[in-house]
């Protein structure tokens, strides 16, 4: 027994002790501030979940109470965890920490009588109950998770080789990149504040303009710009230039310069004429007056976003420059200046102007000036492009040795095959725009082959559907694509390298990718309804509306999971310089998508749009996981034994479906025993912040179950 405790110290004698710390130091950050708004809260003399009539306030409160208590206890008993987690100490602290959380939860309860609040023996059972519970959870969690962390010590020097001087100096190389994990947690940290900060942008817009036509409009012409980026910028260009890039950086670092700069120079020649034709297009139909006024205002406000395009591309390019330089920070932060200065414009346009047509314009032609900052943000977060030569290095200036031509002939077929979701993206908003009623005759009819029909969507559906859009996208773009961005450069290295590397570097993603998808999938189910009612649901943006977001999110989310592995599988082939493959599955899905959107909007309305995307991703991610498979190229869950302190995959694969599954059953229960409908803006932030907290309880408390991290053999 003491020889396998003193094997588990001398393997975690040097990382445990650093992640431990960081536990502590980030649970004594959060402690206090936490503990000061669960007080203030809980004395706010006026605060309620509801009204008076409702009947699911009660319970709410107590789960509120419960889950409150056990996150401070928690942050408490990790405060105080001692530099290793072995000995029986972290069981008496977790036995103080309850104990003095059972006290302070009466101290609570009856100070709330000084503001006029009730003092109740079910808040104080559930108070002490919570902080129980919380302190032995974390006493029980706490060391499974430090124990699944790698170890951090010391890297042995290379050997030199055989008949090498000793006193020779060694070889330049490049410095370590940042570990996958670490990677791709910087990318989800800047991404999460990126989409938190997109998630305030439409709810104020959608404050502003309300679910008509002219956010309907925006929405449209601002799917443009994005498809550029998304299909160029961030799909098809980066796609075929990292790969490369990444291999010359590695090879030749003055080739990889004059490789980018010969890149972004052709690349702008292309958007920007590609830029100027679309705009001549588009002028000359605001000039012949093609279409009504709803197509009217489409196309001006298209016009005035298009020069966005080219900007957002070369941020793009740049950032992906960054990427194989292991710099994922700035392309990662440019998104948080469009979106603050995209609300800085509306909330300036709202108080200079009420007319509705003039504030739309603004935010738009801020669209435009933001998108030049975003770019020399990145360019200077980046670095030069093409660092100064070495002294004494000839002068190379020829673009024969360049892999150009490559490039230009893969993303031909990565155009579609990385950019099937953003074509389905704007798909579903053309289709939603043209078939919504006009706003001033819901009930109007069209002709369509003959025959008359009534408008299957009314009159804001693409309000709804972008803003459900963004709902679904919020994890995918946090962790799917994170993960993606990440793991892309160590596939294109690993592409190149010995042995099957490559396969397990790809089922590390697959299981990052799951671990987080199943769970985000289930999650956003949950609180679908809650959730579009408490970001969106103020100003002209009604509970009507909100319900409408809710209903089409159901589709989108249901698939969360697929969109993550779609765009893991992707990159994987790209990887391997195979663009065909992805190319020929994603022709498919974008056919499947647009039968199912023209066949399904008749009896769902949008909704119908959300499910058509969902199935058709579906159906895409399993066939791609399937060939690679097939191909050797994706490893299986049991091909190797894991690493000294790493867990088994099959295990990981075991908790990630076990811990989905408990987590969707207590999420169904809290659901089922609040009721979402009746909850004013307070109730409702509480119950998203107890669906989160618990969800995430029970998916970790299951994960760690599950998981046995290897041991050294004793």
């Amino acid at each position: 027994m003491s020889g396998r405790r003193d094997a588990q110290a001398a393997s975690g004698e040097a990382s445990e002790p650093a992640a431990a710390g960081r536990v502590r130091g980030i649970a004594r950050v959060a402690f206090l501030p936490a503990l000061a708004a669960f007080t203030i809260a809980s004395h706010w003399p006026r605060l309620r979940f509801a009204g008076p009539e409702a009947a699911g306030e009660p319970l709410l409160d107590k789960m509120v109470h419960l889950v409150g208590f056990g996150v401070l206890a928690a942050l408490a008993v990790a405060a105080a965890w001692p530099g290793r987690a072995a000995g029986p100490s972290r069981w008496r602290r977790a036995a103080v920490v309850a104990a003095a959380g059972v006290g302070w939860g009466f101290v609570d309860e009856f100070t709330q009588r000084w503001v006029g609040r009730q003092m109740t023996l079910g808040d104080l059972a559930a108070d002490g109950a919570g902080a129980v519970l919380g302190a032995f959870w974390a006493a029980w969690a706490i060391p499974r998770a430090l124990a699944l962390l790698p170890a951090a010590g010391p890297r042995a020097a290379p050997a030199a080789p055989a008949g090498s001087s000793a006193a020779s100096p060694p070889a330049p190389a490049r410095p370590r990149p940042p570990g996958l994990f670490r990677s791709a947690s910087l990318v989800s940290a800047l991404t999460t504040l990126s989409r938190v900060t997109g998630l305030a942008r439409d709810a104020v817009l959608a404050g502003l303009f309300g679910a008509g036509l002219l956010l309907d409009a925006f929405f449209v012409a601002f799917m443009v710009p994005n498809l550029f980026r998304r299909l160029f910028g961030e799909g098809a260009l980066t796609a075929a230039f990292l790969p490369r890039y990444r291999r010359l950086l590695d090879a030749d670092p003055d080739a990889a310069g004059r490789y980018a700069s010969a890149v972004i120079r052709e690349a702008a020649a292309w958007l920007v004429g590609a830029v100027l034709i679309a705009e001549a297009g588009l002028l000359a139909a605001l000039a012949l007056g093609l279409g009504g006024e709803k197509a009217t205002l489409g196309l001006t406000l298209t016009a005035t976003m298009l020069p966005y395009a080219p900007l957002v591309c070369g941020t793009a390019l740049l950032g992906a420059i960054g990427h194989a330089r292991d710099r994922f920070g700035p392309a990662a932060s440019a998104p948080v200046l469009l979106n603050l200065g995209m609300i800085a414009a509306a909330a300036g346009a709202a108080l200079a102007t009420g007319d509705g047509r003039t504030r739309v314009a603004v935010v738009a032609v801020s669209v435009v000036v933001l998108g030049v900052l975003q770019l020399l943000m990145v360019r200077r977060g980046v670095g030069p492009v093409r660092p100064q030569p070495a002294p004494g290095t000839p002068p190379a200036g020829e673009a024969a040795s360049l892999p150009l031509a490559a490039t230009r002939r893969a993303m031909v077929p990565m155009i579609l095959g990385l950019g099937v979701f953003q074509v389905n993206t704007l798909l579903d908003g053309l289709i939603a725009f043209t078939l919504s009623a006009p706003a001033d005759a819901p009930d109007a009819v069209f002709r369509l082959l003959g025959f008359e029909a009534a408008y299957p969507i009314r009159t804001g559906g693409v309000t709804t559907l972008t803003l459900a859009q963004r709902l679904y996208q919020f994890p995918l773009g946090v962790f799917g694509i994170a993960i993606a961005t990440v793991i892309f450069p160590r596939l294109a290295a690993a592409a190149a390298g010995p042995g099957d590397a490559f396969a397990r570097v790809l089922r590390r993603g697959l299981l990052l990718s799951l671990g987080i998808g199943l769970p985000a999938t289930v999650g956003l189910l949950a609180v679908r309804l809650p959730l579009a009612r408490a970001v969106f649901e103020r100003g002209s943006f009604d509970a009507a509306d909100a319900a409408a977001v809710a209903r089409i999110l159901t589709g989108y989310a249901s698939a969360v999971w697929a969109y993550m592995l779609i765009h893991l599988w992707t990159r994987a082939f790209y990887a391997q310089d195979d663009a065909r493959t992805p190319l020929r599955v994603a022709v498919v899905a974008v056919v499947l998508n647009l039968a199912l959107n023209l066949t399904l909007v008749w009896p769902l309305g949008a909704a119908g749009m959300a499910w058509a995307t969902a199935a058709s991703a579906t159906g895409q991610a399993l066939v791609l996981g399937w060939i690679l498979r097939r191909r050797r190229l994706l490893a299986a869950l049991s091909a190797e034994r894991p690493a000294l302190g790493e867990p088994s995959p099959r295990r990981f694969a075991a908790g990630t479906a076990t811990g989905t599954l408990a987590m969707g059953l207590t999420l169904a229960a809290i659901d089922a025993a609040s009721s979402a409908e009746t909850l004013n803006a307070t109730g409702l932030l509480a119950l998203l912040v107890l669906l989160v907290v618990a969800g995430v309880a029970v998916y970790g408390t299951v994960l760690l179950a599950v998981l046995r991290p290897a041991r050294a053999a004793v």
